[in-house]
């Protein structure tokens, strides 16, 4: 699945970042959220 995200967008991002504050997004690691209705803090 992909998303077209551009300038402007609300997206959120749940996921490990490196030091230079990269997280990388794919089938098995990590979420991105495209316009979200209601941002809520998720557990781990």
């Amino acid at each position: 699945f992909s998303s077209l995200i551009g300038p402007g967008d609300t997206i959120n991002v749940i996921g490990e970042f490196d030091n230079e504050g990269k997280c990388i997004i794919d089938h098995e690691n990590n979420f991105v959220i495209t316009h979200p209705d209601i941002l809520a803090t998720g557990t781990r």
